[in-house]
């Protein structure tokens, strides 16, 4: 559908009310949403995680029990990586951060502007929170580049699901 036709369709929408949607079931967009902004993102943090890092988080050891986690690293070869610390340690924080941000702006997408934003702060917070409070209360090492990992994750989030559109229900 290009945009003309959808633009068009949404006019009329606005127009003639019986032609908006009355269900509230997930199109095929929300799915394709789900999968790459929420999903993919988390399943190649975790990748990362098992297989280019030397110690993993406790959760992952009893979520992940058919994996053998005490293997050396992959990206370890001779005793010198090849593969850059921001990808070890900085991209699966970006990740995590990027698939929060996505899947807490498609819970709050019919909600009013206040609640979005109530919504996108409380988000903001509670990521860049477990990262400030690594080495006191919780486990981890805080790392500046992981806030600003975790920055760029939820901005672009943020950008990606406003203006790529998880409000789109059809078009």
């Amino acid at each position: 559908m290009t945009a003309k036709n959808c633009m068009n369709k949404k006019l009329n929408a606005l127009i003639d009310r019986s032609q908006i949607k009355k269900t509230n079931l997930p199109t095929k967009f929300h799915f394709t949403y789900i999968a790459f902004n929420i999903l993919l993102p988390i399943i190649i943090g975790i990748i990362i995680y098992i297989y280019f890092r030397k110690i993993n988080p406790k959760i992952l050891n009893y979520a992940l029990l058919f994996v053998n986690l005490n293997q050396s690293p992959v990206y370890y070869f001779g005793g010198e990586s090849y593969v850059p610390n921001w990808f070890v340690y900085n991209l699966p924080d970006a990740l995590w951060a990027y698939s929060m941000t996505c899947f807490v702006v498609l819970i709050g997408i019919k909600d009013n502007l206040n609640n979005r934003l109530f919504y996108y702060i409380i988000s903001y917070i509670l990521i860049l929170g477990q990262e400030i409070l690594q080495g006191s209360l919780l486990q981890g090492t805080y790392d500046f580049y992981d806030i600003l990992a975790i920055n760029l994750g939820f901005f672009l989030g943020l950008y990606t699901s406003t203006t790529l559109g998880a409000h789109r229900d059809d078009c």
